[in-house]
């Protein structure tokens, strides 16, 4: 298998466009995005941005996943997701550090995690790595009359709750369970910490004002690790 050089920035911009606004946009807004990213969501970036196709407009990468049925020994109904690998999107708005946490959220990223476009990983919340779950361990949803739903990873069990407006029940991964220590306040729900009580409000906030049906969240003292 060849193995493909890491995609440049502007590998998606749309030729004879011209690219001198794109990079005065990420020479001037692009810094101030990503401080805010930190200080208002706890993301911790890497070097990698998106691929930038206009000023605040870029193309995400997402994982194609596949649902399938099958029964378990007892004949109950599962459904399990399937990766058939991760895509570039259409560009999408990416200008300030709000919509951006929304597409993170959401299970995008700026560089597919695979080894064929040596792809650097967004990482959350002052964590060195991006935390993997047991191999053996599933997230699993029996909350619908589908059946039940089994998840492979911790995000993407996360990603479910937040469709359906599910608080999430399944005990998180170890290596969540340490990051949250490291945080006065954590929101289970989205997987972020936050270093004082003002910007755990906001993001509640935030988190409320999104469109679609009504928003219920964790209150703050819900969100309490340790003394603030």
């Amino acid at each position: 298998m060849t193995t493909m050089t890491r995609l440049p920035w502007d590998h998606f911009v749309p030729e004879g466009v011209p690219k001198n606004h794109i990079e005065r946009f990420r020479e001037v807004e692009w810094p101030r995005i990503l401080r805010s990213l930190s200080d208002q969501y706890g993301w911790k970036m890497n070097e990698t941005e998106p691929h930038w196709v206009e000023p605040a407009r870029a193309v995400y990468w997402h994982e194609s996943l596949a649902r399938t049925r099958s029964r378990d020994a007892d004949g109950k109904l599962m459904i399990t997701f399937v990766s058939h690998g991760w895509h570039p999107t259409a560009g999408l708005p990416a200008g300030n550090a709000n919509v951006i946490n929304y597409y993170l959220r959401k299970g995008f990223r700026f560089r597919p995690p695979t080894d064929e476009v040596e792809a650097e990983y967004v990482e959350a919340a002052a964590s060195a790595d991006v935390p993997q779950p047991d191999e053996e361990r599933v997230f699993v949803c029996d909350r619908h009359e589908r059946g039940m739903i089994q998840f492979r990873t911790w995000s993407s069990y996360l990603v479910h709750c937040d469709r359906y407006q599910e608080t999430p029940n399944e005990e998180p991964p170890d290596a969540v369970v340490e990051r949250m220590n490291n945080f006065p306040y954590y929101c289970v729900a989205h997987d972020v910490g936050f270093n004082n009580i003002k910007l755990a409000q906001r993001h509640i906030r935030s988190s409320v004002r999104k469109p679609g049906a009504r928003r219920i969240h964790l209150t703050v003292e819900q969100m309490r690790i340790g003394t603030s």
